[in-house]
């Protein structure tokens, strides 16, 4: 048996053990998807980590080394 507290909707009773197992693991599944939801709208990038775009993550290492070395070349080009 459950039952929502009518004062502020977020107070919850669970009298059921297997209720509470399913209660924690939806709750904990939640959490890491809003915290990952919020990583990445706040960083405001598309790739926060590899994980998150294997394919992705390669183009960028490859596209900053890339970068690193042109930026390496106009200093030598420089001097």
């Amino acid at each position: 048996m459950w039952s929502w507290d009518k004062g502020f909707g977020m107070s919850l009773t669970i009298n059921n053990d297997s209720a509470i197992g399913f209660a924690l693991v939806a709750l904990s599944r939640s959490s890491s998807l809003m915290n990952e939801a919020i990583e990445r709208l706040s960083s405001g990038k598309r790739i926060n980590k590899a994980s998150d775009d294997p394919a992705g993550i390669d183009k960028v290492m490859r596209l900053n080394a890339e970068i690193q070395g042109i930026k390496t070349a106009s200093k030598n080009a420089a001097n």
